[in-house]
């Protein structure tokens, strides 16, 4: 994180310090701005030693604190691991990385939920 001299900064003035960037989730490297965020997790396109593309979805630092939170977590990967349909994202691997977990998992490029609700008023058919 950058330091600013408290000299330098003339008083009242307003100071932007840029977060540093994370670029890599354990082997994997970051490719761009997050996928999306959720209440509780981040998930990111990343490119692996394999020279492939997946997501992975990094829980929130503040819910690492939280026990029931890591082990819901942890119990997501699990049973979605076992999982076998087409509508359905392969979970691959269970990260341990950045002082935080991860799940990688398989890359589905497409819209979401958000772009295709602004493109496409109501879905169809009714639910």
């Amino acid at each position: 994180m950058a330091s600013v001299s408290s000299s330098a900064v003339p008083r009242g003035a307003t100071v932007k310090v840029a977060r540093q960037r994370k670029l890599a989730v354990g082997d994997y490297r970051i490719q761009g701005r997050p996928l999306g965020r959720g209440g509780s997790a981040t998930v990111y396109r990343v490119l692996g030693p394999d020279g492939r593309e997946y997501a992975v979805k990094e829980l929130a630092p503040q819910f690492l604190g939280d026990k029931e939170a890591v082990t819901r977590f942890r119990r997501e990967f699990e049973i979605a691991r076992d999982l076998d349909h087409p509508g359905i994202v392969r979970n691959h691997e269970l990260i341990e990385a950045n002082g935080t977990l991860n799940i990688r998992m398989e890359l589905v490029d497409g819209l979401s939920l958000k772009a295709l609700m602004s493109r496409q008023k109501k879905l169809e058919p009714p639910l």
